[in-house]
């Protein structure tokens, strides 16, 4: 489909189901799955697709400021570094280990390059 035709999807608060992603990876669509606060809330689908898709699909993001958790009265961009801590423990992965993939992912998104 026309999506396969893109350099890059990047599904921006990605929410759905590990199934769902992998129906885009399977059609060739070079996605990305950006992955938020949501996790530290313990969303389900979100703590699934962050666990079994591979980490070359997963992007980090904090959505700050509109994404506090509760208590919180906002987001910071600094909160990016929990995101990715819990990322890497669902993995079961070093957590410099996936920064450095986040990072690679990062610029093949935005940049073309890596």
């Amino acid at each position: 489909g026309e999506l396969a035709r893109l350099p890059a999807v990047v599904f921006h608060g990605w929410g759905g189901s590990v199934v769902e992603a992998r129906s885009f990876i399977d059609r060739g669509v070079r996605s990305y799955f950006s992955v938020g606060k949501a996790l530290l809330r313990g969303h389900r689908n979100l703590r699934e697709t962050v666990r079994m898709i591979g980490a070359e699909h997963l992007l980090s993001e904090t959505d700050a400021p509109w994404m506090p958790l509760r208590g919180e009265p906002f987001s910071r961009p600094e909160d990016i570094v929990s995101v990715v801590r819990e990322m890497a423990v669902l993995r079961g992965v070093d957590e410099n280990e996936l920064t450095e993939t986040l990072g690679e992912n990062f610029l093949r998104v935005f940049t073309g390059s890596c």
